[in-house]
């Protein structure tokens, strides 16, 4: 092989790492960078699913008070017949 052959073969190679090195490089960043989104998104829902509780105890406790005021009802107007 001549010097001038394998200085250009060497190029080739070194150029191919410095690619690979940044193709590498992106691939990280991009990676961090969606997962610093979805842990924000994360901290976000977190404080919606206690207002979601929040409303859906209140919705039974409301059902509860509608159920009971229905039976006292029903117990009154059998009372009134009898």
């Amino acid at each position: 092989m001549l010097p001038d052959e394998t200085l250009l073969k060497t190029n080739k190679f070194a150029k191919l790492g410095v690619r690979y090195i940044l193709a590498l490089g992106a691939i990280a960043t991009i990676i961090i960078t969606g997962q610093a989104l979805i842990q924000s998104h994360l901290k976000n829902q977190k404080g919606d699913s206690r207002v979601v509780n929040v409303a859906g105890k209140q919705r039974m406790l409301s059902q509860k008070i509608v159920k009971t005021i229905v039976l006292l009802n029903s117990e009154d107007s059998t009372r009134k017949k009898n």
